[in-house]
C-alpha cells in the first residue's frame, strides 16, 4: 500500500502566475523599444527570475505526481530514508498540524505557520535511557486520499501495532540493573537522588515530599508529576537566532497561591542525569501507584 503525490486540487495560481510573468516580459519588449535600455534589462532580469521560479514550481508539482511518499509492503515501513520492520512498529498513525519533520533527523520536526500531514510511528526500540523512539515523516502537501486505507494495511502487516503513537510512562523500557539499585536504595536509605553528570544534587524524593533546590512539595499535596520540553527562542533585530529546548519536571501541587493558581515546580530534568527519568518513574509509581505521572517531552534527537 502506497500514498504518493498527487496533483494539486486546483491550478489556478498558474494562471495567476503565468500572467504576471507574461505582463513583465511584455513590460521588458515595451521598454526595449520606446524606454531606456537599463529598464528594459531591469525588468527583463525580473521576468527571467519569475519564469525560472514558475517553471521549478510547475516542474516539481509534476514530479511528484504518482511519486511514492510512504509504503508500507513485506519488508516493512518506509518513508523518505528510513525503513522501519514490522516487528518494530509499535504504533503509527497520520496527525495534522503546523509542523514538519527533518528528512536528516526524523526524530525532530520544526514548527511551521501553515498546517501538514505527517506520518509518525513509535518503534518498540528504546533510546539509552529507555524511552520508545518516535519518529515522523511529513508527506507531500498534495498527496493521495487513501490514509485510512494505508494504515488498514498497516495492522495486517503488525497486528500487534495500534494507532496510539503518543507515548507514555507505560512504554518506559526498564533497564533491571539501574531499577534494582534504585529500589534497594529506597528501601534502605528511604530517599532517592537525582545528579546531573557532575554528581551535583538536582532533585530529593524522599519520605516527606519531592524537594527541588530549595522547594519543597510534600506528597500529600503532589497532585501529578508531568516531564515536557521547554522552548525559547531567541531573536535579534526580529530575526530568529536559534531555538533552545529544555526538559522539565511539572511537579503540581493541591496547594494555590495568593491568585488562586496551583503551586507548580518545573526543575530542569536534563536527558543525562543520573537516574534517567525513564528509569526513576517506574520507582516512583511503585511506591506510590496512585501518583499521575505524564510525558509529553519532544525528541531532541
Amino acid at each position: 500500500m502506497v500514498v504518493a503525490g498527487a496533483a494539486p486540487p486546483t491550478v489556478t495560481w498558474r494562471f495567476v502566475y503565468g500572467g504576471i510573468v507574461l505582463a513583465l516580459w511584455i513590460g521588458a519588449a515595451v521598454c526595449a523599444v520606446m524606454g531606456p535600455t537599463w529598464a528594459a534589462v531591469a525588468v527583463a532580469v525580473i521576468a527571467g527570475i519569475g519564469t525560472v521560479l514558475f517553471a521549478a514550481n510547475v516542474w516539481a508539482e509534476h514530479h511528484i505526481v504518482g511519486k511514492p511518499d510512504v509504503t508500507a509492503g513485506p519488508d516493512g515501513l518506509t518513508a523518505g530514508s528510513w525503513t522501519i520492520p514490522w516487528d518494530d512498529v509499535r504504533s503509527c498513525g497520520f496527525v495534522t498540524g503546523p509542523w514538519r519533520y527533518k528528512l536528516l533527523n526524523p526524530q525532530m520536526y520544526e514548527t511551521e505557520r501553515s498546517d501538514a500531514t505527517s506520518l509518525i510511528v513509535t518503534r518498540r526500540t528504546a533510546d539509552d535511557n529507555g524511552r520508545q523512539i518516535q519518529v515522523g515523516y511529513t508527506l507531500y502537501e498534495h498527496h493521495t486520499d487513501n490514509l485510512d486505507e494505508f494504515l488498514a494495511a498497516v495492522r495486517r502487516y503488525a497486528p500487534s501495532s495500534d494507532d496510539q503513537f503518543g507515548r507514555s510512562t507505560r512504554d518506559y523500557v526498564v533497564d533491571p540493573a539501574v531499577n534494582g539499585r534504585l529500589v534497594a536504595q529506597w528501601a534502605a536509605e528511604g530517599r532517592l537522588t537525582v545528579t546531573n553528570r557532575r554528581g551535583k544534587e538536582k532533585l530529593l524524593f524522599d519520605g516527606a515530599g519531592i524537594r527541588a533546590g530549595r522547594d519543597t512539595i510534600a506528597w500529600g499535596s503532589v497532585a501529578a508529576l508531568g516531564a515536557v520540553t521547554d522552548s525559547h527562542t531567541t531573536k535579534m533585530n526580529g530575526v530568529s537566532t536559534g531555538t533552545t529546548y529544555t526538559h522539565r519536571l511539572v511537579i503540581v501541587s493541591t496547594e494555590v497561591d495568593r491568585k488562586g493558581r496551583n503551586v507548580t515546580l518545573r526543575p530542569e530534568y536534563a536527558s543525562d542525569y543520573v537516574p534517567p527519568l525513564e528509569q526513576l518513574v517506574p520507582v516512583l509509581q511503585g511506591i506510590l501507584p496512585s501518583l499521575s505521572i505524564t510525558d509529553k517531552r519532544r525528541s531532541l534527537g
